[in-house]
């Protein structure tokens, strides 16, 4: 595959290989379904030499679409064949705040150095009560220093984010927030339904993490949750007969947006069906 493409019908890979140019950057294919079957192969790059260009699969659908057999729509199916999807490689994909980030901060001081690029988008993990969960916050970097331990961010940071050490008789208690990067370059997605997108608004009584609480009420408890239609994109891996080894899925260093269909049994963003031994996928 050495260009962008429309959105396809149907991508049937019956033998033979598909795989991405690694001389081109940004390629994108675009289908409703994929589906590899004869000992076919959909390859983004190998466990041996990754691909480092950006490329990205996006799967479109929507609730009321017709599903393939046992494989569903919005789909990536494996029946028999291999799927390989190896990203460039990230030896630090997350580590902790070596220095309590303040309300405001646009930098952020690492305990290890990391390799992340300008334009990625990182998580800063909540060190709040139990009911902090809306605190962890999503960021996008400006630009990572020379030994990479002070991340620049776009804009700044909306919450307090500790990082101490307290010492309780004998014992030395670490507490730091979590700091771990989103970004890959090789994207799965499925397409959004903008028809169903709807913004929720929070609840206006906080969240009370208590099982027996009252709450006031429940979309938006969390964030945003709901607000789509929920028919994200998915992978389907079932061989045609179980413990013959005739499909094969090796992911790594790859990311996952859109995906997972709600409401639906089995559709979940990566699924692994009755193949019985599977020894060699990850």
């Amino acid at each position: 595959l050495d260009t962008s493409t429309p959105v396809l019908k149907m991508l049937l890979i019956d033998g033979g290989k598909l795989m991405y140019d690694r001389d081109a950057n940004g390629l994108n294919l675009q289908a409703e379904y994929i589906l590899i079957i004869n000992g076919g192969s959909l390859e983004i790059g190998t466990e041996d030499e990754r691909y480092t260009n950006d490329a990205s699969i996006t799967l479109h659908g929507n609730v009321r679409c017709t599903e393939l057999p046992i494989y569903g729509c919005k789909t990536i199916g494996v029946r028999d064949g291999t799927l390989d999807l190896h990203g460039e490689f990230i030896p630090m994909t997350w580590t902790y705040l070596a220095q309590t980030a303040a309300i405001g901060d646009t930098d952020i001081t690492l305990k290890n150095g990391v390799n992340w690029k300008p334009g990625s988008e990182i998580v800063v993990a909540t060190t709040g009560g139990r009911a902090s969960m809306g605190e962890s916050e999503k960021k996008v970097i400006d630009s990572v220093s020379a030994d990479g331990t002070v991340v620049t961010l776009t804009t700044p940071l909306k919450f307090e984010h500790l990082s101490i050490m307290q010492t309780f008789g004998s014992h030395d208690i670490e507490t730091r927030a979590e700091v771990g990067l989103l970004s890959r370059n090789i994207k799965i997605k499925g397409s959004v339904n903008e028809q169903f997108v709807t913004e929720i608004p929070a609840c206006e009584k906080p969240f009370v993490a208590n099982e027996e609480a009252t709450q006031s009420c429940f979309h938006g408890k969390f964030g945003e949750e709901i607000g789509t239609d929920e028919m994200g994109a998915i992978i389907f891996i079932h061989a045609k007969e179980v413990d013959k080894h005739l499909v094969t899925a090796r992911i790594s260093y790859t990311e996952f947006n859109e995906v997972g269909q709600a409401f639906r049994v089995g559709r979940y963003p990566i699924h692994f069906h009755i193949n019985g031994n599977v020894t060699g996928s990850y």
